[in-house]
C-alpha cells in the first residue's frame, strides 16, 4: 500500500516539472521575439543567455558564420569561451579537426542532437588538444551539441556542464528545438528584422531596447534598473515610443509591435505551433488549464482592449473580467498584463 501514495507524488512531480518546463519554453519564445527589436548581436546573446533555462546546463555557445565580419563567430554565456579562440585562432582551427561533434557532423549533417559522448569515451576526449586548450580550463567536461542551418551555412549550438552528462530526454528537448533555432538564426542573419522594426516605427536604437523590454512584460522600475537609468528617464522614452506607435499604454504596444511582427514573418508562428505538437501538446492553452471564456480575455487583452471592452464584447461585467483575467495571471504564472500578454505571443494565439 505505501507503494501507491509514493507513485503519486512521482506523478505530480512529474507534472509540475512538466508545467515549469512549458513555462520556461513558453517566457524563451517570448523573450527571443522580443529581441528581434533591437538587433541580431542582442537575438544570438539572449538566446543563449536564456537557451540554459531549458535545457540546464552551466553554460551555452553558439558558433556560426557572421556575413558582418565575414568570419565565424562564437557567442557564449561565459566569455572565456569566445576569449580563449580570439586568442588562438590558428590553434583553435587546428584543434576542429578532432571536435568530437563537429567531426561526426561532418557525416550527419547534424539531422540529431550530439553528446560527446555519444561520439569518444571522456578518458579519449580529455587526452584531445581541443579539450586541454580550450574546453578543459572553462570547465566543459560533457558537452551536448545540435547543429542547425539557418542559410548555406551551418551553424552550431551547444550546452555544457561540469559535473554531469546530458540524458535522452535533455537530448530530445534540444531536438525538438532544432527548427525554431534555425527560424531565429535565419531571421538574424538574412532578413534583418530589427532594422525594419525600427524603421517602421522610427525608433532610437534606445527606445528599441525600451521596447523590446516592455514586450517582454517589464514596467517602468524594472526597465529603469536593467538599463541602469533613472525612472524617470524610462518613463520619457516610455513615452516617445508610445506617441510613434501611436498607442496610449503598454498592453496597446505590446499588441502594435506583436501584430507587426505576425505580419512580417508567418514561418515564426507555424514553427513554434510545431515545437509545441512535438511535446505532444494539441492545445497550449489547454495545457494551462484556460477555459474557453479566460482564453477570450486574454486575447483581447493581448490586442489592447480595457477591461470595460472587453466586458462590453463579451456582454458581462467589467469585474468579472478582473476575474477572469485573475485566473490566466495565476495560471500563466504571471502578474501583470505585460506579462500575460508576452505569453500570448508565445502561444501564438488567433486575434479576436
Amino acid at each position: 500500500m505505501a507503494s501507491i501514495p509514493r507513485f503519486a507524488y512521482l506523478c505530480e512531480t512529474g507534472e509540475r516539472l512538466r508545467e515549469r518546463s512549458l513555462r520556461n519554453l513558453l517566457d524563451f519564445v517570448a523573450e527571443v521575439e522580443a529581441a528581434r527589436l533591437v538587433d541580431d548581436s542582442a537575438l544570438k546573446t539572449l538566446l543563449v543567455a536564456n537557451l540554459g533555462r531549458l535545457v540546464a546546463c552551466d553554460g551555452v555557445m553558439l558558433t556560426g558564420f557572421d556575413q558582418s565580419v565575414e568570419t565565424t563567430v562564437t557567442t557564449a554565456s561565459d566569455p572565456r569561451v569566445p576569449a580563449l579562440r580570439n586568442r588562438e585562432p590558428a590553434l583553435w582551427a587546428s584543434c576542429l579537426d578532432h571536435h568530437p561533434t563537429v567531426v561526426a557532423f561532418g557525416f550527419t549533417r547534424g539531422s540529431a542532437p550530439l553528446r560527446f559522448s555519444d561520439v569518444l569515451p571522456v578518458r579519449a576526449y580529455r587526452r584531445l588538444p581541443i579539450y586541454e586548450s580550450f574546453f578543459g580550463p572553462c570547465g566543459v567536461e560533457h558537452k551536448l551539441d545540435v547543429r542547425v542551418w539557418p542559410t548555406a551555412r551551418h551553424a552550431d549550438v551547444g550546452c555544457w556542464r561540469e559535473r554531469r552528462d546530458f540524458d535522452e530526454q535533455e537530448r530530445a528537448l534540444l531536438g525538438a528545438l532544432r527548427p525554431y533555432l534555425e527560424v531565429i538564426l535565419r531571421r538574424a542573419t538574412g532578413t534583418a528584422t530589427a532594422s525594419r522594426l525600427r524603421a517602421i516605427f522610427g525608433l532610437t536604437a534606445r527606445e528599441a531596447v525600451v521596447l523590446a523590454l516592455i514586450v517582454r512584460g517589464h514596467r517602468t522600475p524594472e526597465i529603469a534598473r536593467e538599463l541602469v537609468i533613472a525612472e524617470g528617464t524610462a518613463r520619457k522614452h516610455i513615452e516617445r515610443i508610445y506617441r510613434k506607435l501611436g498607442v496610449s499604454n503598454r498592453t496597446h504596444a505590446i499588441a502594435r509591435v506583436l501584430q507587426q511582427q505576425a505580419t512580417m514573418s508567418s514561418d515564426v508562428t507555424e514553427v513554434i505551433r510545431e515545437l509545441f505538437e512535438r511535446f505532444d501538446i494539441d492545445d497550449p492553452v489547454a495545457t494551462y488549464g484556460l477555459t474557453g471564456r479566460e482564453a477570450e480575455v486574454l486575447i483581447l487583452a493581448a490586442a489592447g482592449d480595457s477591461n470595460a471592452q472587453i466586458a462590453s464584447k463579451l456582454g458581462v461585467r467589467p469585474d468579472t473580467i478582473n476575474k477572469h483575467l485573475d485566473h490566466v495571471y495565476a495560471k500563466l504564472g504571471v502578474a501583470s498584463r505585460g506579462h500575460a500578454a508576452a505569453h500570448a505571443l508565445a502561444l501564438s494565439l488567433p486575434g479576436p
